[in-house]
């Protein structure tokens, strides 16, 4: 992640000169890791400034919001559920582990689907 007065190298967390993430959460540096690691992912990707006093960051058009950026309260989504489920001990980064969270309390509250489907299979003979 290079920035105006710095460098944050992500696979290491090594910061050389003032780390452009500062302002970020601290998950910043996670969601580009894994952002890095698609497929496709593009060979430049251009972010823009957060400024947490302000709750502001800039769009690259005018008039336009910015979604899927890595500032202000965008950054802290919430899971509503109720407490007996339980929560993952790491962070939840990125989609595909909101997913795996949802899938397990699936599982625990209703079985696996494999299992529900054997279940309406005897129910039905």
């Amino acid at each position: 992640m290079l920035g105006a007065g710095g460098t944050h190298y992500l696979a290491d967390g090594r910061v050389e000169g003032e780390d452009p993430l500062a302002n970020f959460s601290p998950n910043a540096a996670r969601h580009l890791l894994r952002t890095d690691g698609f497929e496709h992912v593009a060979d430049i990707m251009v972010g823009s400034f957060y400024d947490p006093e302000l709750d502001e960051g800039c769009a690259f058009e005018e008039l336009i919001s910015f979604h899927g950026g890595i500032g202000g309260a965008q950054t802290q989504p919430f899971l509503l559920a109720p407490v007996e489920l339980p929560l993952p001990e790491a962070p939840i980064v990125g989609a595909a582990a909101v997913h795996g969270v949802l899938s397990d309390w699936r599982r625990r509250l209703n079985g696996s689907p494999a299992a529900e489907a054997a279940r309406r299979r005897r129910l039905t003979r």
